[in-house]
């Protein structure tokens, strides 16, 4: 009795956690819209109507915003936000550095001198040609932001060819210090 009771258990337990069965894929962005080798997304409102974008970077040199209309990115032009202005951005995020409300674009890149850049969201779907935030940061990955020291403005943190974490400290919006290691770990 033992036994059918514990068969009857795990068939019933079984057939109740079978698998979940997803509706079809659907394709967001598709080969018309797609820029050479996507290397780097990232997700943020870009435009303040509560809808995430979505901002790819490539291999080919681009920087592209794809709008979210109501949840499809896949019936509107691309906007072109860098062509060649920075060569292969590696990493990408968005954050507003300068405390107007607008989400800005903080980019690495990945060339022979890693570069931390900022693309200023003006609103309306414009931005800024590149400013650049370092140029002294050997081996740059990845790239986070957030307000480190509680004084009211984004700060910029990345890692380090050797193996460092990295401070970039922003002034109230208009520069930032120079960049500080704030934890360097030997491994041995």
């Amino acid at each position: 009795m033992k036994i059918k009771l514990t068969l009857i258990f795990l068939m019933s337990n079984l057939l109740s956690f079978s698998q979940i069965n997803f509706e079809n894929k659907i394709t967001l962005i598709d080969d018309t819209h797609n820029t050479y080798d996507i290397n780097a997304i990232a997700i943020a409102d870009l435009d303040n109507d509560n809808w995430k974008d979505l901002i790819i970077t490539s291999y080919d040199d681009k920087i592209i915003w794809y709008k979210n209309v109501n949840g499809d990115f896949r019936h509107f032009q691309r906007n072109i936000i860098s062509i060649n202005q920075i060569d292969i951005p590696k990493y990408i995020t968005a954050a507003d550095l300068n405390n107007d409300g607008l989400q800005d674009l903080i980019v690495v890149n990945d060339s022979s001198v890693d570069n931390i850049f900022w693309f200023q969201n003006l609103g309306n779907g414009d931005f800024s040609s590149e400013i650049l935030i370092s140029d002294s940061i050997n081996g740059a990955s990845s790239i986070e932001t957030i307000d480190i020291d509680n004084d009211g403005d984004i700060d910029i943190l990345t890692g380090g060819a050797t193996q460092a974490v990295i401070l970039i400290e922003n002034n109230n919006g208009d520069s930032f210090q120079a960049p500080q290691i704030i934890l360097w770990e030997f491994f041995y």
